[in-house]
């Protein structure tokens, strides 16, 4: 049997090509990876703090919203940081230039927050239209395995879905880590 060397060459710049695509497989599970692990060091930093100072996540956030709805461009733990005593949640200390809010005037912004979400039922309408738990954690587990187009299937059907049905007025949880 005789090969030319064009046939070399094609069998060479195939393996190059192949070996290519799988360097870039691997950087893109990497990088992935590297996302997932920060998000989950970021919720590991939300709980840690809200378990150091005893509070509830839905207290501490209707209380970080609050906070952020009074001042849009104030960030916890930079500008203020929450405290728990016991009798719920509170401005521990104060940071900002502006002046602290007052007792009433942080129950009524929570009160507005509740208001809201309440008479947006955008919850509801979003557990509808999601894809099932079941075909999440499908997605998740063959991600986990290498396959991670179910994953960006699923996660671009939530992304819809969350377009679709927005959550009012938003409140960035970012602004209460």
């Amino acid at each position: 049997m005789h090969v030319d060397s064009l046939t070399i060459a094609a069998i060479v710049v195939g393996f190059l090509a192949l070996f290519v695509l799988i360097i870039a497989h691997t950087n893109g599970r990497r990088e992935y990876r590297q996302k997932i692990a920060e998000l989950a060091k970021r919720m590991d930093a939300l709980h840690e703090t809200q378990a150091a100072h005893g509070l509830h996540p839905h207290e501490f956030r209707e209380l970080c919203c609050a906070i952020h709805e009074l001042y849009p461009q104030v960030l916890h733990g930079v500008d203020y940081h929450i405290g728990d005593d016991g009798d719920g949640p509170y401005i521990r200390e104060w940071y900002f230039e502006a002046p602290q809010p007052d007792d009433a005037t942080l129950k009524a912004a929570i009160e507005k927050h509740r208001e809201e979400m309440h008479s947006n039922n955008y919850r509801e309408y979003r557990r509808a239209a999601y894809p099932s738990i079941e075909d999440q954690l499908d997605a998740i587990h063959k991600a986990r395995l290498g396959d991670d187009s179910h994953l960006q299937i699923i996660e671009a059907q939530i992304r819809k879905v969350k377009e679709k049905f927005p959550k009012g007025k938003k409140c960035n949880p970012e602004g209460c880590m």
